[in-house]
């Protein structure tokens, strides 16, 4: 099974990586944000909301050395943060990994493509939503296609 990491672990990025997880993938999270990463690693990922309330088992990190090599780096940083995803799945890909980005914003496809490959970089769309309900909580406010 291959390793996969998500980049931005904020709202967006805590509910994939924690359904992923939920379905069997090894998913590691990374985020900036130590406070959340710190309550993840201590306490789970709580999700409530329209999936139900589970808590997901699963690693974060705020340290990207502390990333095992991945196949592929699921992208959902805020726009302003994407040269610093970039860089971070620079780092943290196989030579065979690649990138996707499910960001709202306007040039995120072009600052992936420009540090990691335009052959390494897939661009989607989702309609679901979650709210941050605190360090180590989300709340899965919408579903819809991916």
């Amino acid at each position: 099974m291959s390793n996969m990491c998500v980049i931005g672990a904020g709202r967006m990025g805590s509910l994939y990586g924690a359904l992923l997880a939920k379905n069997g993938l090894q998913v590691t999270l990374y985020d900036r944000w130590r406070q959340h990463i710190d309550a993840i690693r201590q306490n789970g990922l709580r999700i409530d909301g329209i999936s139900g309330d589970l808590t997901i088992r699963i690693p974060a990190t705020a340290e990207i050395e502390e990333i095992a090599p991945c196949e592929i780096a699921l992208v959902l940083s805020d726009t302003n943060g994407t040269a610093h995803a970039a860089e971070v799945a620079r780092r943290v890909l196989t030579p065979s990994g690649f990138a996707l980005t499910l960001q709202n914003g306007i040039g995120n496809v072009e600052i992936l493509s420009n540090t990691i490959g335009a052959n390494r970089v897939l661009a989607g769309l989702s309609y679901h939503s979650a709210a941050l309900a605190g360090p180590g909580h989300v709340t899965h406010t919408h579903a819809g296609p991916t």
